[in-house]
């Protein structure tokens, strides 16, 4: 059974989620993600992001969606404390079950993953899973191991370039490495 059988699979089971972390296509991500530092977890995600919140902003018109990413990035920084990010990031969540387009619903998930990566690197994950899913119900079934491959292939790189350039953040004390 090819990848697109499986996703397509998902689809007629009317899964939300339609790739998993143990998918074949993701098991490097995963592998790369197990080794990183929280730190660079964070950088990633921060760079990940930034073209989800585009995209939202874009098909939203919504212009307050920059409020979660700036004050996590000041969370991040210990500018901020949890307490006054969470409740952006739970409307993030929210959002996305009040929207009726699957793929907007999965991108409001990402970005809110993505954030909750400052507080645990368990979220990692959660980025790409619920972006790719995005994609895909963005895509025709001719598309989707495309999709998927380019989007992962994207992600490593942006890994590489985390890995060559120097940590110039400053960081909160909670973030040990």
């Amino acid at each position: 059974m090819s990848y697109t059988d499986i996703i397509v699979e998902r689809i007629h089971r009317n899964r939300k989620i339609l790739v998993e972390q143990a998918d074949s296509p993701l098991i490097s991500l995963t592998i790369r993600f197990e080794t990183l530092s929280h730190k660079d977890t964070i950088r990633f995600a921060f760079k990940a992001i930034l073209s989800i919140l585009d995209e939202l902003i874009d098909q939203t018109s919504r212009i307050d969606l920059q409020e979660p990413f700036d004050n996590s990035k000041a969370w991040a920084a210990g500018l901020l404390k949890m307490q006054d990010v969470k409740p952006l990031i739970l409307r993030l969540h929210r959002d996305a079950k009040e929207t009726n387009n699957l793929a907007l619903e999965a991108l409001y998930h990402a970005y809110g993953q993505g954030l909750s990566v400052i507080h645990t690197k368990k979220h990692a994950m959660g980025l790409p899973i619920y972006e790719l899913t995005a994609k895909i119900r963005q895509a025709q079934p001719e598309n989707y191991e495309n999709v998927v491959n380019k989007t992962i292939q994207h992600y490593h790189e942006i890994l590489n370039q985390i890995e060559r350039e120097p940590d110039l953040n400053t960081w909160a004390l909670f973030i040990q490495k």
